[in-house]
């Protein structure tokens, strides 16, 4: 039998938080089948010392399962075992072996609540596995101390345990989370991928694709969590369109001293012409923020860098050049364009900035810009936050998104037909509300202030602890204003970060035609502060 084993599931109904009736079961199951896990484990929740497990309910309703796989001709074994809270009382019932194993090994799927104490977790290692029984430990990336600690590898070590990870945290952990991952998996502290899952919808299977990405290394990719980039890029020479694309002059560079990320690479076209292209950020709210300092710098390593690679690569490849870039790498395809010799200008053909921020004033006034500003070619995307950032006289087309708010930069959210982009008329009502909203902020300032805002309003963005621009859900924006509304209470800088979200929230709930109502925003404490003040006046 060969298939995905899936240690961790709730699928069994009436038990606990996981299916809630017979039909839902067998609809975990159907996508389980369908998902290519042919070993299932029905881990329902058990808690020694507090209620007692229904072992009755269990077993019928697993035999249930067992019947409808067998109905539907499923390669799919099913197993019994119990997902295993962790209490004192656990040590007494290891000590008595009446511990729910996985299935008939002498294997526990052992969990703790979230804030637990590694020193926590080795006492109840020692009495567990003192007891005669081996240790799966449930999804280890919950347990925020234990990594902190370092103790991991050698609880590991010194008690024989294999640690389980969630399929969802592959494909969805923010920024850090996947650092995290990505560096218990180079130890080798990573032993299982097993699904949680305890429906179809918000917790579903998800199993190949949690595999795919480990196996393509999509995850070394950062927050720009699409699975099928690795896929894509592989498949890419067996195409029509890419099989004579030849990829050289990779350059990288990474200082974190500097605050500087840079990465370049040109593509030799079939006709002759040659297109080099510049990284942007990722999908983290750290590289948003990295955009937005282009407000308050002349200019900025990367920009430096953009220019003498624009400039290398002229005098390296013959012919025509073109120039683009998405989010930084837009801005700075644009700037490199700007920037380089007039004889360097005479061979660039069109410039594509995908959803990248503008520039400074100042910087649209050098002949360099003016000279190259006929062939900049502007996509944004209809809920644009990132490539409306400061200011771009160049005229624009405006592309459909599947994404809401920050979450829209992604170009994988861009709709497409086989050969163009989806296009709308004009950006959304959140877009253009954040647009003059920041507008009005920027204006005037000077760049000390403006540097404050940007560190208040990230900060804030952050303190709730949003990591990627996904996070800022209609969810995450009401407890991000929340958060905001808490600690602001002074009017200044810290009033134009309130007004800005509310400029978000209010877009947002535009958009789709919703009351202000139905975000059930938190009360304004200054606006509350300034009409006591009116009235009592």
């Amino acid at each position: 039998m060969s298939g995905f084993t899936d240690y961790h599931a709730h699928f069994v109904y009436g038990v606990d938080d996981g299916a809630r009736t017979r039909e839902e079961m067998f609809a975990m199951l159907d996508a389980a089948a369908a998902d290519g896990v042919t070993r299932l484990f029905a881990t329902s929740h058990s808690t020694p010392g507090m209620e007692p497990f229904p072992r009755d309910v269990y077993q019928r309703h697993l035999d249930f399962a067992r019947a409808y796989c067998a109905e539907k001709g499923y390669d799919l074994m099913l197993e019994s075992g119990s997902e295993l809270l962790y209490t004192p009382a656990a040590a007494y019932a290891a000590a008595e072996h009446s511990l729910i194993t996985l299935g008939s090994t002498d294997w526990v799927l052992l969990e703790f609540v979230p804030d637990v104490a590694a020193a926590e977790v080795e006492t109840a290692l020692r009495q567990i596995t003192g007891s005669g029984y081996r240790v799966l430990l449930a999804h280890i990336e919950r347990y925020p101390r234990l990594a902190r600690s370092g103790a991991l590898p050698r609880l590991k070590e010194q008690y024989g345990i294999r640690c389980q990870v969630n399929a969802a945290t592959v494909l969805e952990g923010g920024f850090f989370q996947r650092r995290k991952l990505d560096r218990w998996l180079k130890d080798g502290l990573v032993d299982a991928i097993s699904s949680d899952a305890h429906n179809c919808t918000t917790r579903a299977t998800r199993m190949q694709a949690a595999y795919e990405r480990l196996a393509g290394g999509a995850e070394k990719l950062g927050a720009l969590s699409s699975p099928y980039i690795a896929p894509m890029v592989k498949r890419l020479p067996e195409t029509v369109r890419f099989r004579e694309v030849m990829l050289t002059g990779f350059r990288q560079v990474y200082d974190e001293k500097k605050t500087e990320q840079f990465s370049a690479l040109t593509l030799r076209l079939p006709g002759g012409q040659h297109y080099v292209t510049f990284r942007g950020t990722d999908d983290t709210i750290v590289g948003w923020k990295e955009d937005c300092l282009l407000t308050v710098m002349d200019e900025i390593p990367a920009q430096r860098d953009a220019v003498e690679y624009l400039t290398w690569a002229a005098s390296v490849y013959p012919g025509k050049i073109a120039v683009g870039g998405h989010s930084k790498g837009g801005n700075l395809a644009m700037y490199a364009a700007a920037m380089v010799p007039e004889s360097v200008q005479e061979r660039i053909g069109n410039i594509y900035n995908n959803d990248g921020p503008g520039f400074q004033e100042k910087i649209l006034q050098t002949e360099g810009y003016r000279r190259i500003k006929p062939r900049i070619k502007t996509i944004l995307s209809q809920n644009a936050m990132v490539g409306t950032l400061l200011w771009n006289d160049c005229d624009y087309t405006v592309v459909k998104s599947t994404a809401a708010l920050l979450g829209a930069h992604d170009g994988f959210t861009w709709e497409t037909t086989p050969t163009s982009f989806v296009r709308c008329e004009n950006l959304s009502p959140s877009a253009r509300a954040f647009d003059r909203a920041m507008e009005e902020v920027l204006v005037g300032m000077s760049m000390a202030e403006r540097q404050e805002f940007i560190e208040d309003f990230f900060g804030t963005l952050t303190a709730t602890g949003a990591v990627t621009l996904s996070d800022l859900s209609a969810r995450m924006l009401r407890e991000t204003l929340r958060f905001a509304r808490a600690v602001h209470q002074e009017p200044s800088l810290h009033k134009m970060v309130n007004e800005t979200l509310e400029a978000m929230a209010k877009g947002y709930a535009a958009e789709r035609n919703w009351s202000l109502s139905r975000l059930k925003l938190p009360a304004n404490p200054l606006r509350r502060k300034s009409a006591q003040k009116e009235k009592e006046e």
